[in-house]
């Protein structure tokens, strides 16, 4: 009798065991479905980061068809000059990190190349705004703007929630 009472205790044992391993795998594979941002890589995030953003425009803008008709080739063609400025930050994005092992000459080019890299973005982003204001009005370029504005502090904010930025900058310098 004492017998079948530990067969029984340790079949109930090895059940919930098996039953605790299940559930824990489960809440794994939940846990890495969603953090899908994480696992993407650069070209990956950079497609979908362009795609919420013609989405959120077209949300928000409320383009009739005559203004979409003038505005998607234009914002197209600044988009992609807007690329080329930010694929090369990215592709000096290694030496930028690590300019502590970089000598003297070697960060004096970098800090050069950082300035122009800065004030093509600043050329290409003024020339669209510029283009805007006078393909439709100065009020349909400032409305684009703050549009751009508010869906990168929405980016962010998301960013910031799902743990794809760390820890903020307050937390950071708490400690």
């Amino acid at each position: 009798m004492i017998r079948y009472k530990k067969i029984s205790i340790l079949v109930l044992s090895i059940i919930f065991l098996l039953i605790g391993i299940i559930a824990r795998g489960q809440q794994e594979k939940n846990d890495t479905a969603d953090k899908p941002q994480q696992n993407l890589n650069w070209q990956q995030r950079k497609a979908q980061f362009k795609a919420d953003r013609v989405a959120y425009i077209t949300l928000n803008m409320n383009l009739s068809v005559e203004d979409a008709q003038k505005f998607w080739p234009v914002f197209n063609k600044y988009d992609a000059l807007l690329d080329q400025v930010v694929d090369q930050r990215h592709i000096n994005s290694n030496k930028i990190k690590h300019a502590d092992s970089l000598s003297e000459s070697e960060c004096k080019d970098l800090l050069n190349f950082i300035f122009e890299n800065d004030f093509a973005e600043i050329e290409v982003k003024k020339n669209f705004l510029t283009e805007l204001s006078n393909l439709f009005s100065a009020e349909f370029a400032i409305k684009y703007f703050n549009t751009e504005n508010n869906f990168r502090r929405q980016i962010i904010n998301k960013s910031r929630i799902s743990g794809c930025f760390g820890k903020s900058f307050r937390q950071t310098s708490q400690k």
